[in-house]
């Protein structure tokens, strides 16, 4: 559960000085107070694992120590922590149910006497035994820097401004990006007759004004790309960053890329053609972004 919710059912951390391998925010462990015998069964942990996760339980309704163990999810999710914890929280989000669940080890098969987890193999077998789908977690982490948490979009546009360049107006798109915090700029040029308009993609990389922009190393390649989607059509997209230096090269991530394609997706694009720039067409197409590059065919 997420640790705000944990907080309001009084479960706070098993311990203080966590030295778990894998920082793994177990809390304190519970019972729920009424209705069962030792707390132990199968049937009793059910109870307490219904009461943890019904939204109108207070912390009277446990009991502590107990048979249960809760576990407080980072408020970033899988994004922050790449745990099963954040993981089940991050599916309640996204499915836009409580942000509850119950995780558990899956045994694996064969040899009785070993008690080992099940691998991969094992899992998607059971998965398709039993008509489940298999996600890792990393599957999670893609999803959200793509498209959000489930409870918000990864940007939202919030400001709309004509803006006038060296090679025309252009019309300067505002979006926050709620997963960073950070703002990012769309330069959006004339409409194209093109079905596949112009895009040029890339990261802050100086403290210069967007449009009069100094001499940092991808400053040649947005230059271009600002001139021929201001004369010619499409968008030219500047990435903001958190603690951005005077000076600097930016260092261009899978995150980036993410926001890229959430801001084509929320402009309406669907088939491009990429200037060039550090976006991959690969990457673009989680957010239903056909990407060719400029010249390609």
């Amino acid at each position: 559960m997420t640790a705000g919710r944990a907080d309001e059912l009084d479960l706070p951390a098993m311990v203080y000085d966590n030295k778990n391998p894998r920082e793994a925010a177990f809390a304190v462990a519970v019972d729920v107070a009424n209705g069962i015998t030792t707390g132990i069964s199968a049937s009793d942990r059910a109870r307490t694992l219904r009461v943890l996760a019904e939204s109108d339980s207070r912390p009277g309704d446990l009991t502590r120590p107990g048979h249960v163990i809760p576990l407080r999810a980072r408020p970033g999710g899988v994004v922050e922590r790449q745990g099963h914890t954040e993981a089940a929280v991050d599916l309640c989000k996204i499915a836009g149910v409580p942000a509850v669940a119950a995780i558990a080890a899956i045994v694996a098969g064969g040899n009785k006497s070993s008690f080992s987890m099940a691998g991969r193999q094992e899992i998607a077998c059971l998965g398709g035994q039993f008509d489940l789908p298999v996600l890792e977690v990393a599957d999670l982490i893609t999803h959200r820097l793509h498209h959000g948490d489930g409870l918000h979009p990864r940007v939202s546009r919030h400001t709309d401004t004509r803006l006038t360049t060296a090679y025309g107006d252009v019309i300067a798109v505002n979006f926050l990006d709620n997963q960073t915090g950070v703002e990012h700029t769309a330069l959006v040029g004339t409409p194209s007759p093109s079905p596949a308009p112009l895009v040029s993609i890339h990261g802050q990389c100086s403290a210069a004004d967007l449009v009069h922009l100094g001499t940092c190393a991808c400053h040649t390649e947005f230059d271009h790309g600002l001139r021929r989607v201001a004369t010619e059509g499409g968008v030219a997209i500047r990435l903001g960053r958190k603690n951005s230096p005077a000076i600097g090269a930016h260092s261009w991530s899978r995150a980036d890329e993410a926001a890229g394609g959430a801001i084509l997706a929320e402009l309406g694009f669907t088939s491009i053609r990429l200037l060039p720039g550090p976006s991959s067409p690969s990457v673009l197409a989680y957010n239903g972004i056909n990407a060719i590059r400029d010249g390609e065919s």
